[in-house]
């Protein structure tokens, strides 16, 4: 799906036509399961039983952000997030979470590991750019010096994609709040996004 998204680039630096896309995303005969079975792929990536890395799992999520965010603009698929949000609220102390309560349970999971990792990240950078101004990695032997000045772009690597992904995350977060507000004021997950809230403003003040 996110390979037909308006301005995706195909063979030859080809676009696919929006109205052709949107045509898709409005007529297909089985279009309206699309936000289900989406949701569904997010969830389930957790449950393969294969031995995914943990940041694996964000590649695997990357294309879902494009593709939920796109179909957002059309009522009926978010009419259709919000009949199965008002399912989740009906059901929501069943044993088994409903499917938009376990998605938004892995969103803020995804929100808290991304931020969290990205403020380490950029903290490591910060203490080692420090050092580097310092001379401090001058008088190291050669191969020491190239191992450090190798780890300082493979940690601005992982800086760049958690803070990229993070910012994803909280972008779908953000457009769900605008939506369908009632599940975010249910008790624990209010509880859970106000703690992550206070959690990151406070690292923020620490490393800036």
């Amino acid at each position: 799906f996110e390979a037909i998204l308006p301005n995706k680039q195909h063979g030859g630096g080809r676009t696919l036509n929006s109205s052709f896309t949107e045509a898709i995303f409005m007529h297909h005969p089985l279009i309206e399961h699309l936000p289900r079975v989406l949701l569904d792929v997010f969830v389930s990536i957790e449950l393969t039983g294969q031995a995914v890395a943990f940041e694996q799992k964000f590649n695997y999520r990357r294309p879902m952000y494009e593709i939920l965010d796109y179909f957002w603009k059309f009522d009926k698929h978010r009419e259709q997030v919000k009949k199965l949000t008002a399912y989740a609220e009906e059901h929501i102390d069943d044993a088994e979470a409903p499917l938009v309560l376990r998605f938004i349970n892995l969103l803020m999971n995804d929100a808290n590991f991304l931020l969290d990792e990205a403020l380490s990240q950029m903290a490591r950078l910060k203490e080692n750019q420090e050092a580097m101004d310092r001379g401090e990695w001058n008088s190291l032997p050669q191969q020491q010096r190239r191992d450090l000045e190798n780890t300082f772009r493979h940690t601005g690597q992982i800086a760049r994609f958690t803070n990229i992904m993070g910012v994803k995350t909280l972008i779908i977060l953000d457009m769900l709040t605008r939506s369908i507000q009632s599940i975010f004021c249910q008790p624990a997950i209010c509880e859970r996004l106000a703690l992550m809230l206070n959690y990151f403003l406070q690292h923020l003040v620490c490393i800036f």
